[in-house]
């Protein structure tokens, strides 16, 4: 008897046209193993099924897991495009055994608590993080002791009162890694194979379409950089893992704290290669030298827009001048460099979104990832698009809100079909051009051939599609 079984939904769906196992890996979901870890610390079975890993035979081992585990308790976290996957899953679940309790979480359950909690397939909701949340619910017959939850109690929702943020991160022990099926499928075309590591949570910016403060409440908290250097080490020595993804929002917001965190490495004579996300007005030359020194590989920059006064409507606080002085640095020090567009800002033009596109081109990039907007519940930006705010709302369905799927948006002067031309445009423009092909063809290692061939025709693929 399992006392709960955790699934991670498969998320293909999210991404549209484009066929996402040709340009990405599946990614270790550290929210599900950190519940996970807690959860088993705390005495309680528990275990971990990733659907998206088991691609079309997801349903077969699902149900062979839930008769050989008999688990009390099963936990799905949803994001806002999976919602209708998420309900299939839990349909499904209780087809197998009707007794069976579903608890869902994550960021769209958090923002829309009521809204869930009054479909069919789910008895409890949470709301926030769930590491405290869940081993509550574990432990207590009576849910109305359990913060920060909405359950079921014959036709009536029962809402507890708000859990509070959880402040100290080290006191949660690392994501349960043992249970995660195949550890070695998680790999990086960049890195190789690789884990996730997530440094702290929240972020202290405000930007308007960004969900990422939605569990958190907008609260910056941080890991101790001694905690974060021996999980390293963990999954260094222990799983040979030489590659690592740094999840956190702005990684390099505090330069003393990344500092030490590169000295641990270089101390511990640990030969890694890593990544991770920040912003542009965050980095200096010192600082990007010591964390190639620490095996730094490549920084993802959120630049969003090539237009100035879009990046003031956003609340971004950055300015072309800051992204093209980031981006300059990051290649000094010899650094590769991703970096993230949004095309169909509020008040977005054809000319501000030519504008990116060529911004995009101009700079010295090594990869650029473009995105229709999409404005998730919750967001400045939902709000602004339900008022018709210089950008306009055009499905409530929450199965539109796709990553590359139709545009759920459209603005005053650009129709949805015209940002779908220019979301196809930005690719084809940025990838295509002769003199990025060479490059990128003699960076490229002679085994990474293939996976660059597969990423070429799934871009290939989605443009015909647009």
């Amino acid at each position: 008897m399992l006392d709960i079984l955790l699934l991670i939904p498969s998320d293909i769906e999210v991404f549209g046209k484009i066929n996402v196992k040709k340009i990405d890996t599946d990614q270790f979901t550290l929210g599900v193993a950190y519940i996970a870890s807690y959860v088993r610390e705390k005495g309680y079975s528990v275990d971990i099924l990733n659907l998206r890993s088991l691609g079309n035979d997801w349903r077969q081992k699902l149900k062979d897991k839930i008769i050989s585990e008999k688990p009390h308790y099963v936990g799905i976290s949803c994001v806002t495009p999976l919602i209708r996957a998420c309900r299939t899953t839990a349909s499904y679940v209780k087809s197998i055994d009707k007794d069976i309790k579903i608890i869902v979480g994550g960021p769209h359950p958090t923002v829309l608590p009521d809204e869930t909690a009054k479909l069919d397939e789910f008895d409890v909701v949470v709301i926030g993080e769930g590491e405290f949340t869940v081993y509550e619910i574990l432990r207590n017959d009576d849910l109305n002791k359990v913060k920060g939850i909405i359950y079921k109690e014959g036709d009536k929702l029962i809402k507890t009162e708000p859990r509070e943020v959880n402040m100290n991160l080290d006191q949660l022990p690392w994501p349960a890694y043992d249970l995660m099926q195949n550890l070695d499928k998680y790999a990086n075309p960049f890195l190789g194979r690789s884990a996730n590591i997530l440094t702290g949570r929240g972020c202290p910016f405000k930007c308007i379409f960004c969900p990422s403060n939605l569990i958190g409440g907008g609260i910056y908290r941080l890991r101790s950089t001694s905690d974060v250097v021996d999980e390293i080490e963990f999954l260094y020595k222990k799983y040979k893992i030489k590659g690592f993804l740094i999840m956190d929002e702005t990684f390099t917001l505090y330069p003393k704290r990344v500092i030490e965190i590169c000295n641990g490495i270089i101390e511990r004579k640990m030969k890694i290669k890593w990544t991770c996300d920040t912003r542009v007005n965050t980095v200096t030359e010192d600082l990007l030298r010591k964390m190639k020194e620490a095996g730094f590989r490549l920084i993802k920059f959120g630049i969003e827009s090539g237009d100035d006064e879009i990046l003031r409507i956003i609340k971004k606080g950055t300015t072309t001048d800051m992204v093209r002085k980031a981006v300059g640095l990051a290649k000094k020090v010899g650094l590769g460099v991703h970096a993230f567009f949004i095309i169909g800002h509020p008040y977005d033009t054809k000319e501000t979104i030519l504008r990116t596109i060529n911004f995009a081109k101009e700079l010295p990039l090594d990869f650029a990832q473009f995105s229709i907007m999409v404005p998730f519940p919750g967001t400045e930006i939902y709000s602004m698009a339900k008022q018709g705010r210089g950008i306009t709302l055009l499905s409530d369905n929450w199965n539109d809100f796709k990553k590359y799927g139709k545009p759920v948006i459209e603005l005053p002067t650009v129709s949805r079909e015209e940002l779908e031309k220019f979301h196809a445009m930005a690719y084809r423009q940025f990838y295509f051009r002769p003199s990025y092909i060479i490059k990128r063809f003699f960076k490229t290692k002679p085994a990474e051939y293939l996976n660059l061939f597969n990423k070429a025709l799934a871009l290939l693929n989605f443009i015909k599609q647009s």
